[in-house]
């Protein structure tokens, strides 16, 4: 073999270090991918097996190699909004960071809107739940939320309406969303879609088949008072006292059923079965006062 000049080593250098370069640049990058995947996955496992300490532990790891994946702040956040580490300012901050990082994140602007709801900010609960729906507008729950949000706020009551229309539209199973609007109906005194509304909602608990009988009743208990009342202030006496009387059959000592249904016997001119239910009334709340 031919001795090697220093000029050939040169030249062989110049057209193998690259090579060497990029080979090794590639197997680091291809290393750290994976090494993200394996804390992501091992964060996500611990999550699951409510090892919320240790998932945080994987999420730090993964931070130091690759601080701009987006799913590292997202996990973190929910960890810390959904378990018993719960810290919303540290859960905003992490959401915030997965918004920087991926402004198309519509599961972020939407938990951080939920977020900022519980915390009574309600303005920024607007906010993020109106990018919500710009970026993922069949998200039937955003305008729900959103809805039931511009019916606290003035200045916003006027839109309440619209948006619970649109979560019904996109979800038309939902007995809750009818619920709301049937009560946004309510407040304004528009009691026909307000009666429509919780007829609808009734219609659906009571074919929900997933629901047991003793929370098919819980949930039973609003549409059928809301109904009864509405029913009251058009004047409609018999059918608000078959409302309060079926609420009476699913929930025999609710007091408040009792003490609707003395007053429709009054309107009705029956007196003695008014008295009756007064007297269930006052039974009812003697019983609530005694020690147990």
């Amino acid at each position: 073999m031919k001795n090697l000049t220093i000029a050939g080593f040169l030249n062989m250098t110049f057209y193998v270090l690259p090579f060497l370069v990029i080979t090794f640049f590639t197997a680091s990058v291809s290393a750290q991918s994976k090494s993200i995947e394996q804390y992501l996955k091992a964060a996500a496992d611990y999550y699951s097996d409510l090892q919320f300490d240790k998932a945080l532990s994987e999420l730090e790891k993964a931070e130091k190699i690759q601080p701009k994946n987006a799913e590292i702040y997202w996990q973190r956040a929910l960890i810390y909004q959904l378990t018993d580490k719960t810290d919303n300012d540290k859960a905003i901050a992490n959401l915030t960071r997965v918004i920087e990082l991926n402004p198309k994140s519509a599961r972020a602007y939407f938990l951080r809107a939920q977020i900022y709801e519980m915390e009574s900010k309600f303005e920024e609960a607007v906010r993020d739940y109106t990018k919500t729906i710009k970026l993922n507008p069949k998200k039937a729950e955003a305008y729900y939320r959103r809805g039931n949000l511009f019916g606290q706020l003035t200045k916003y009551k006027h839109k309440a309406i619209a948006d619970l229309t649109k979560a019904i539209r996109l979800r038309p199973d939902s007995f809750t969303y009818y619920e709301a609007r049937g009560l946004k109906y309510f407040e304004q005194e528009n009691y026909d879609p307000a009666i429509a509304d919780f007829t609808a909602q009734i219609a659906l608990i009571e074919k929900t088949k997933f629901l047991r009988a003793e929370h098919q009743k819980k949930f039973l208990e609003f549409p059928l008072e809301y109904r009864g009342r509405a029913f009251w202030l058009k004047k409609d006496f018999e059918k608000a006292l078959s409302d309060f009387s079926k609420l009476i059959e699913i929930s025999p000592r609710n007091i408040k059923a009792f003490s609707l249904r003395s007053s429709i016997y009054l309107e009705l001119g029956k007196p003695e079965l008014s008295l009756a239910d007064a007297m269930k009334v006052q039974e009812l709340e003697k019983e609530k006062q005694r020690p147990d």
